[in-house]
């Protein structure tokens, strides 16, 4: 008889890394359905900014960059598209645009939003990706 794979493993080892757990009305929401891949790839990462769920964080921003995502498999192109989708489909709000000019080099930070849960219903909240004067 085979070992079972929990033997081959050794005991007491995991398989791999920590986990991210989903809420299980974001994973069965229609917003969530709607999600492209890319977005849907990048929204854990995103939401367990630092390893901590935001929204335990008491709604403060956090970072994402391009770097991030990349490491995450995703180009800046991709990322870009991933960003607006989850800002149109209610799961994060832009809260401060970063940028590569001059001395700042700021990243751009995030805020979880619930926004999703409303998705496709009137009283569905729409942001824009970032203040438009900024740009």
């Amino acid at each position: 008889m085979g070992k079972s794979s929990k033997a081959k493993r050794g005991k007491g080892k995991s398989i791999g890394g920590s986990f991210a757990a989903m809420p299980e009305n974001l994973l069965h929401s229609r917003a969530y359905a709607e999600l492209a891949p890319s977005a849907a790839k990048i929204l854990a990462p995103m939401i367990y900014a630092d390893g901590v769920f935001v929204v335990h964080r008491g709604g403060a921003d956090f970072p994402f960059t391009y770097a991030d995502a990349k490491r995450h498999g995703l180009s800046s192109a991709t990322f870009s598209r991933a960003i607006k989708e989850l800002t149109a489909k209610g799961f994060i709000t832009p809260a401060k645009h970063g940028g590569l000019r001059g001395s700042c080099k700021i990243e751009n930070r995030f805020k979880r939003s619930e926004r999703w849960k409303k998705y496709g219903t009137p009283e569905f909240e729409e942001v824009k990706r970032f203040d438009e004067s900024r740009l």
